[in-house]
């Protein structure tokens, strides 16, 4: 099991979060809470961000899981508890692997294999005898009780779990005591004891070559023909292949069925608490953790042929582990009026001390079978001169902290911490590493204290570092040596000792702290009576100074140092409900989805670390560490088929500039598509053709998710190079290579209305609704604003256009990086809002929805008889906003997608779809609802005036008022409109280049900044008007395209599917 919180941060130093169980550390990776029965955990709580984890040092810098366990209740009383669990494991699916005659079909076809008789049959089913049903038993008791003065908790239990694979198996015994005694009115004092013994038997193989593949993957390539023993040596697996290099699962699974892992870890903890005086407490605290580990392996020299190449091997190896930890803090409180004061200092030491003796032997006697499975039954090797290693290692660090609180509404934290360890050279051991984190909730404001059904909202930001030595030998910074050894058994080494050997590293002086620092931005909401939670964060890591071992050019060993720097940068959102809460039922839901990127920025010595090698036949290291890319990328080759006239395969090249990737691509194309038609254009359709407009605009999502698909289909596959090696595509080139040069002239025409569309659609009517939202948020926190509003208009063009004229100099692979990362975070951020205002209008939701469908087809009805309503306006005005929003069939969506590096054209073209749902049927619907369900849309119908984002605004203010209704407005047609003004800029460069070549490129994009500036001062009824005109022209010549290529999409899509069934 491997736990990561915000990605990998390191190298050669460890990855895996600290585990604190009951305020004691007790390490990291898998073995450090291996003890802990599931039952004994009462809570956990994960920390993220460095200003939280900060406290618990240099071991932190990966993330803290807390854990608490059951202790006594002072409040409950005596309790005893008993519960047990049996469960059942299966392997649900399984492989159709070929039988014996179509087995040496095929080895006859390809040459691999001669010699196969023609009356094999088949004989084993090689699945059946490897996997069976596993079973999990758990059972567990405890005794607690408590009064005012002490507690106390006694439990254990046992766990065994035998494996779906028939030779593992593992136990355990856990047994735990604790309590809590209040001696006197000044001290009292808390001890626990947690003891756990744990068996894990038979491990399984696995490897890369045929005959080492392991037990999982020989269950497939194994074939049936196979017996399991073999009939002339029934002590023998069965391994005559005709010459395939082979073993089966049973025999793989023979190898390893002796070996075992015994662990005995003992934790202890004490401590006594001081309450010096009213506010002031100092607390010390002694905590040992020890670990004994027995791993014993047996290899006999009878069943297996590798046990009878190597005539049988043991090893065993016992390691003792003790780490004590000491820390002393003082702690002050004090609280007076609103104010809140909380000062933390103290100091926490670390010691450990690690030994190891291991031995192994061989060749064992074949004729006893296997009488002595160990170390006694080897006549080669022992115990002498093999492996003993012993470490030390400690920590030493001072804390501290202060806390202040206002009114629970604004809050202060910074932390301080001093670290020196023993694994660092002298001079560099000492790392110093502070933290700050602050919090506003906003809840607790005036303004928000009489909206009832916020129950808490909190706006948290947060700056720390931490340092990282975990995973570092305990004498990385040493020269160190190897030991040469000499065979006593010989005559002239009966008395020869041994001697130095040769260097086993380069030493490095310079060795000090691998130091990340992390910035943390957080919202958290409590709504609806604290029945719906949730919480959104974004945060950046950056790591200086990794830890790493370089390798170094023959004959030098590696050196130890700090070699290079990483980043990662990602979302989080966790959002919990409480469905049903009863006194005797309860139902509650947890959402959690995390977006991790991770890069690595910079390596000094050596620029390219290879890993994975993929199989002996090909040799080659399919894993590669290198900057600019993630940590341990795959890399690999796609094949494109065979050359006909040579047989060998070919290969794409995946590595041409100018490619963006399939989900960079759909971000651009979603990018242009969301924007102000699903705020404002939503609106506006809705005021002047009623609910029955959301109808029909729904109607034409659904033809448009089959038109987008089609055209994103055509644009990769008839999509071309430019001069620079860019990938270019959309109608003009699927027009041009799809229908011929005799069609080019129809192409022509679509990349003109598209290079003068691309100033209309995605540009004057995105910025000026962009600066009416701005405009809007000024006049509500100040009303003078309202003189001042060409002003106003003007900066925000002007801001505007410097963003933009920003991304567009990185080229159509900045477009797709910024898209990528705007478009999930603005849709997130105007979903959760939007239904927001709809769950506070809940009750609405059938009257709207009943309105919407009988609007359809008879408007006047519900609008109350407004002027000019008709089915006639209700279809033109849904329809028109709908394509408008989704842009399906304009041709605009094509042109990004063309420049993805997918090569499958279908694979791209179901991007498409997917497209269209989001933008249509989820986010225009939910704008939709929130202006029908506030009742903003009431007494406005066929009012031109309200046919704007005023109306949304209104919608939102219903719940979250006037002031942040505008500003979530503001803040989602900024993200909206300016993502889509990203993605037209494309659309509108690249149809001036189909025209005019590259050259025109960078005039097309300054013209398109100016215009930018200008269409923030623009009149916004004209804008639409000259859109809604322009998106008609444009999709003439597309749509022609369309119905005479649908042939070739039919085919393709056949084919794709096809391929997928075979």
């Amino acid at each position: 099991m491997v736990v990561r919180v915000r990605g990998a941060s390191s190298i050669s130093s460890s990855n895996d979060p600290l585990y604190v169980v009951d305020g004691v550390p007790v390490g990291e990776g898998n073995y450090a809470i291996a003890y802990l029965s599931p039952n004994e955990i009462e809570s956990m709580q994960v920390l993220k961000d460095a200003s939280s984890a900060a406290i618990y040092g240099s071991r932190a810098a990966n993330g803290v899981v807390l854990i608490t366990t059951k202790q006594g209740s002072r409040k409950r009383g005596p309790e005893i508890s008993f519960s047990t669990f049996v469960g059942i494991s299966k392997v649900t699916k399984s492989y159709d692997v070929l039988n014996a005659r179509q087995y040496r079909d095929l080895m006859e076809e390809n040459g691999a294999v001669s010699g196969l008789p023609a009356d094999l049959t088949d004989r084993t089913d090689w699945f059946d005898e490897t996997y069976s049903t596993g079973v999990n038993q758990n059972y567990q008791f405890s005794v607690s009780n408590g009064d005012e003065n002490s507690s106390y908790y006694l439990g254990g239990g046992y766990t065994n779990e035998k494996g779906i694979i028939n030779t593992t198996s593992s136990d355990r015994y856990n047994v735990k005591a604790s309590f809590d005694k209040k001696i006197f009115k000044w001290v009292s004092a808390n001890a626990s004891t947690t003891f756990s013994h744990y068996t894990t038997k038979g491990t399984i193989i696995s490897g890369q070559g045929a005959n080492r593949a392991g037990v999982v993957v020989s269950a497939i390539t194994t074939p049936t023909y196979a017996p399991i023993w073999d009939p002339e040596n029934p002590q023998q697996f069965y391994n005559n292949f005709y010459g395939a290099n082979l073993t089966s699962p049973r025999e793989n699974m023979a190898r390893t069925d002796y070996n075992q892992d015994v662990t005995d870890r003992l934790l202890l903890s004490g401590g006594l608490t001081f309450y010096l005086a009213k506010d002031l407490t100092f607390k010390s605290t002694v905590s040992m953790d020890r670990r004994w580990v027995h791993s014993s392996s047996f290899l006999d020299p009878i069943r297996t042929s590798y046990g009878r190449t190597q005539h049988g091997t043991a090893s065993d190896t016992r390691s003792d582990d003790m780490r004590m930890i000491y820390d002393n803090i003082l702690t002050w409180n004090k609280s007076f009026d609103r104010h809140s004061l909380e000062v933390m200092a103290g100091t926490s030491a670390t010691t450990s001390v690690w030994e190891q003796l291991s031995g192994s032997r061989s060749y064992f006697s074949s004729t006893n079978n296997n009488a002595i499975p160990n170390l006694n039954g080897g006549n080669n090797g022992g115990v002498r001169g093999q492996s003993y290693g012993k470490s030390e290692w400690s920590i030493m660090s001072y804390l501290a902290r202060v806390s202040y609180n206002y009114d629970s509404k604004y809050l202060v934290t910074a932390n301080f911490r001093a670290d020196g360890s023993s694994k660092l050279a002298p001079g560099h051991r000492w790392g110093y590493f502070p933290s700050f984190s602050a919090a506003w909730r906003i809840s607790g404001e005036k303004f928000l204290r009489d909206v009832s059904w916020i129950n808490d909202l909190k706006l948290r930001a947060g700056w720390g570092q931490t340092g990282n030595q975990a995973g570092l030998a305990e004498y990385g910074w040493m020269q160190q040596y190897s030991t040469n050894y000499y065979d006593w058994t010989l005559t002239e080494n009966a008395q020869a000792v041994p001697t130095v050997g040769g260097r086993k590293n380069i030493k490095n002086q310079d060795l000090t702290w691998e130091t990340s620092s992390q910035t943390n931005v957080g919202l958290d909401f409590a709504l609806l009576n604290n029945r719906l939670s949730l919480s959104l964060d974004y945060y950046y890591k950056y790591t200086k100074d990794m830890l790493m071992s370089v390798p170094l050019p023959s004959p030098y060993p590696n050196i130890t140092r700090n070699d290079g720097e990483m980043s990662n940068q990602g979302f989080e959102i966790t959002l919990s409900s409480v469905n049903i809460a009863r006194k005797d039922f309860n139902w509650s839901t947890d959402l959690n989805v995390s977006l991790n990127r991770n890069k690595v920025e910079k390596l000094n010595l050596k620029q390219v670390y290879y890993y994975a090698t993929t199989s002996d036949a090909t040799n080659d290291n399919v894993v590669r560490m290198t900057p600019g890319h993630p940590l341990s990328m795959f890399w690999g080759y796609v094949s494109k088929g065979v050359d006909p006239e040579t047989g060998d395969l070919v290969y794409e090249d995946r590595n041409g500039d100018g490619e963006i990737t399939p989900m960079q691509a759909v971000s651009t194309a979603l990018a242009s598509t969301v924007g102000t038609g699903n705020i404002a254009g939503v609106t506006g359709a809705i005021i002047l053709g009623g609910p029955g407009a959301v109808f029909w605009m729904w109607v034409s999502a659904l033809f448009g998710m089959v038109t987008k698909f089609s055209e994103v289909t055509l644009a990769v596959k008839y999509r071309e190079r430019n001069e620079k090696g860019d990938w270019c595509g959309g109608p003009m080139y699927y027009i041009k290579n799809g229908l011929g040069p005799k069609w080019k002239w129809l192409g022509t025409v679509f990349a003109v209305l598209g290079a003068i569309a691309a100033f209309g659609i995605g540009n004057i009517a995105q910025v000026n609704s962009i600066a009416d939202s701005v405009k809007s948020v000024a006049i509500a926190f100040n009303e003078d604003a309202v003189n001042k509003e060409m002003l106003i208009c003007l900066i925000t063009g002007i801001c505007v256009a410097i963003f933009v004229a920003l991304v567009l100099l990185g080229g159509v692979k900045r477009i797709g990086q910024v898209t990528e990362k705007l478009v999930p975070g603005m849709a997130v951020i105007y979903i959760v809002c939007a239904l927001v205002v709809v769950f506070a209008n809940l009750s609405a939701v059938p009257g709207v929805f009943a309105s919407i469908f009988k609007g359809a087809f008879n408007p006047a009805a519900v609008t109350g008889g407004a002027a000019g309503m008709s089915i006639k306006l209700a279809m033109t005005k849904g329809v028109g906003r709908g394509v408008f929003s989704n842009e399906a069939g304009l041709g605009s969506a094509p042109i990004a997608h063309a420049a993805t590096s997918e090569r499958n054209p279908v694979k791209q073209g179901l991007y498409g779809i997917f497209e269209v749902f989001m933008d249509t049927i989820v986010i225009c619907t939910l704008t939709a609802l929130v202006v029908l369900c506030s009742g903003a849309a009431d007494g406005n119908y066929g009012n031109n005036a309200a046919a704007g984002v005023s109306t949304t605004v209104a919608g939102f203010s219903s719940v979250f008022g006037a002031k942040a209704g505008s500003v979530i407005l503001a803040v989602g047609l900024l993200l909206f409109a300016t993502s889509t003004i990203l993605g037209w800029a494309l659309y509108g460069t690249r149809c001036a280049e189909f025209l005019f070549g590259s050259k025109i490129i960078r005039p097309y994009q300054i013209v398109f900044c100016l215009v930018v500036v200008a269409g923030a001062v623009a009149d916004l009824k004209l804008v639409w008007d000259i859109s809604d005109t322009l998106n008609g022209l444009m999709s003439i010549p597309n749509l022609i395209a369309l119905l005479l290529l649908s042939p070739v999409v039919i085919k393709v899509t056949k084919e794709h599917f096809a391929g997928l069934r075979k």
